[in-house]
């Protein structure tokens, strides 16, 4: 901890930042992927808000809590969760792993990167031929089936 930096609140700054991290830890917002880490953080903010309109309606019926108050609070809660949200991710996964690179995007971002004069990049060729597939067999129509 720098002492300049916090001076005689370091203790409490340190340890408030050790609760963050143990807390973020314990949730699951430091593990897995970009993308896992944000829909964690999704489902915790969807969470709060449905426990948020949840005292909502109780606090409206003044806390009169009977059997058709809590099927309309947990009927109003599971519908903020949004019914297309895993159809969406399905088909945003599947196209981004489908995308293909280009080549001369990827050429020019490293270069601009790292810095590399065009001199040094090794040139490109404009046809692209796919290597021709040796078989061990003779390839019949029942093969090529398959």
């Amino acid at each position: 901890m720098n002492v300049t930096k916090y001076g005689k609140r370091a203790p409490v700054v340190g340890g408030a930042k050790r609760i963050y991290d143990a807390v973020r830890n314990f949730l699951g917002l430091t593990v897995g992927t970009p993308l896992q880490r944000k829909l964690s953080k999704l489902a915790y903010i969807l969470f709060f808000c449905a426990l948020g309109l949840a005292l909502v309606v109780f606090k409206v019926n003044k806390f009169d809590i009977t059997n058709q108050v809590i099927i309309y609070a947990t009927s109003l809660g599971i519908s903020i969760i949004p019914e297309s949200l895993v159809t969406v991710l399905t088909i945003t996964m599947v196209i981004a792993t489908e995308a293909e690179r280009d080549y001369e995007s990827e050429r020019t971002a490293a270069a601009v990167k790292f810095d590399v004069p065009d001199e040094k990049l090794p040139a490109i060729s404009e046809e692209v031929t796919e290597p021709e597939v040796q078989y061990e067999v003779e390839m019949t129509d029942a093969l090529r089936a398959f």
